[in-house]
């Protein structure tokens, strides 16, 4: 089957787009792995996130939010998921298609924060979404143990970092990504430069970092 879809960026935080987008949001991603639904209101309103979503026989059946790092080459994906009743229809693929179109006319790419299936209590779920990522061209920064820092509880998660659409070279430079990795700490959590969590993100990282 294939579905008409219409692609849209939503800026008013007060539509029923906005709602529905949400709600695939909650019910995709586990509270110790998201931002509250008033955190991400804010975000899009004040223009600092960007919310694209695909439409499907009249109804919101998949969600992206985007973080553009001001002053950089990098856009954190920051969320996607497509709604239960429309998952298995590509629309992921096709939304990637479109950004990787714009990415490299911009030279731009996209940062991805996957679960590790290596870690955690739900590892066939976070190997299902690793290999969705890789299979939308999306391609791992090798060596490099990321936490993402908790956003409920107190427990951090074991996350791998990606790329996408990539690096012709194979390769990023390692204080690229240590910048990267500062700003995400800073922006999109809040956390400073002394952060312990940080500090173990910033381990071992070599000065030059394969795409694998």
């Amino acid at each position: 089957m294939t579905d008409t879809l219409h692609f849209d960026i939503i800026a008013d935080t007060a539509s029923p787009d906005f709602a529905a987008a949400m709600a695939i949001y909650l019910e995709a991603f586990p509270a110790a792995e998201r931002q509250p639904v008033e955190t991400v209101r804010q975000r899009v309103a004040d223009g600092r996130s960007q919310l694209h979503i695909a439409r499907s026989a009249g109804r919101v059946a998949f969600m992206a939010l985007l973080w553009p790092f001001v002053g950089t080459d990098f856009i954190l994906l920051d969320y996607l998921a497509t709604e239960p009743a429309f998952r298995g229809r590509g629309i992921a693929t096709r939304f990637m298609a479109n950004m990787r179109t714009r990415l490299e006319a911009q030279g731009t790419n996209l940062v991805m924060e996957v679960e590790d299936p290596a870690h955690g209590d739900n590892p066939e779920e976070r190997r299902r979404r690793l290999e969705l990522y890789r299979h939308l061209g999306a391609r791992q920064l090798e060596g490099i143990h990321y936490l993402l820092p908790p956003l409920h509880g107190s427990k951090p998660t074991d996350m791998i970092l990606m790329l996408f659409p990539g690096c012709p070279e194979g390769f990023i430079r390692g204080e690229l990504v240590r910048r990267l990795i500062i700003r995400l700490y800073a922006e999109l959590y809040g956390r400073g430069e002394d952060d312990p969590l940080l500090d173990s993100s910033l381990a071992h990282i070599h000065p030059r970092i394969k795409l694998v």
